[in-house]
């Protein structure tokens, strides 16, 4: 059961990606598809170089706190969408 928990914190930036896209405007598409390109690839890179590359006894914890720093990303992808949104609309 604790094994769901873990893979939904892991998925959740993921999830929070595929919705930002799906109900993004055609306005600033790019930003967010260059936005999750990046997230999505330094969170898989991550993962991977703690998993398969540098195994240490620290290498758990990684899988917590990757998905700590792509939600602050993921916050401040949101606050310049906000921003761009409201500087178009004025």
């Amino acid at each position: 059961m604790v094994v769901l928990g873990f893979m939904a914190w892991a998925m959740s930036p993921y999830l929070y990606l595929f919705l930002l896209v799906k109900y993004s405007t055609n306005n600033n598409i790019k930003f967010i598809l260059g936005s999750v390109l990046v997230i999505c690839l330094l969170g898989v890179s991550l993962q991977i170089d703690t998993a398969l590359i540098g195994i240490n006894a620290q290498g758990g914890l990684a899988l917590l706190f990757i998905p700590v720093y792509q939600w602050v990303a993921l916050v401040l992808i949101t606050i310049v969408l906000a921003i761009l949104k409201m500087a178009k609309n004025t």
